[in-house]
């Protein structure tokens, strides 16, 4: 038994420590099912917890030795100073990380449109996806959900990034640049990460492409690679997603 709810991802109950958010009510699909969940709803229950205190110490920590000279030091120099200063080598510049913006575009000439898609980006690098712009078909108010998880060769795992409400005013085609993600999807180098865009209009725009997996757009830091339209909860299908990968990794100078 589950409570309909209005805001996914909302508060429905708090104390001082924990918070619980509304969420999905699962369904019975099975398969290749991706969205087998119905939005929105209040999980109904009970949750026992149990909170971890550390140790407190009321003394100070014990010195763990003692430093000792073996003679007193000299009452006069042994010498006089040299006239000329030692030659030191010159140093070596210090190099420093900072956090670049970098951004890679797919296509923006859709031939479809339907609830999701389903893309693979590969790193090359470690890197932390920032944002995504998108795009959509209809003047509307669409919710926006994005999902992700680590390529292991099942579908199992997809966890909850973001949802969004976008109203778009173009009654065919809309470049969207959604928020900043408040936590950014980290892709370390040499791994595959599943990002699923939906829709909650059917409305997003993709494009069709022949071979599964192939690279769509690739720079030195990352790849992306076709994947899969969503339709009903089941992805199907070799569709290419529409749109822009914001995201940052760590350049040295």
């Amino acid at each position: 038994l589950g409570t309909a709810a209005s805001q996914l991802g909302g508060v429905y109950s708090s104390n001082g420590d924990l918070l619980i958010h509304e969420g999905f009510m699962s369904s019975t699909n099975t398969g290749n099912s991706l969205l087998s969940r119905i939005p929105v709803y209040m999980w109904n229950g009970s949750i026992n917890y149990v909170i971890s205190v550390s140790s407190l110490t009321s003394s100070a920590p014990t010195p763990s030795g003692v430093l000792s000279t073996t003679s007193a030091p000299s009452v006069s120099p042994t010498g006089s100073p040299t006239a000329s200063p030692t030659t030191y080598p010159t140093q070596a510049p210090i190099t420093a990380a900072t956090n670049t913006d970098f951004s890679i575009e797919t296509t923006f000439s859709a031939t479809h449109f339907d609830e999701g898609a389903l893309f693979k980006i590969h790193a090359k690098q470690d890197i932390s996806i920032t944002s995504l712009d998108i795009h959509l078909a209809e003047a509307a108010t669409h919710e926006i959900t994005i999902m992700t998880k680590v390529d292991d060769g099942s579908w199992s795992g997809f966890q909850f990034v973001t949802s969004q409400s976008v109203t778009t005013t173009d009654a065919n085609f809309n470049h969207v640049a959604l928020p900043a993600l408040t936590t950014p999807i980290s892709v370390a180098a040499g791994t595959s990460q599943w990002i699923l865009v939906h829709s909650t209009t059917g409305k997003l725009l993709i494009t069709a492409s022949g071979n599964l997996d192939s690279v769509v757009a690739e720079n030195s830091h990352l790849s992306i690679h076709q994947g899969y339209a969503v339709q009903n909860r089941y992805i199907y299908s070799t569709y290419t997603f529409n749109g822009i990968v914001h995201y940052r990794y760590d350049s040295i100078s």
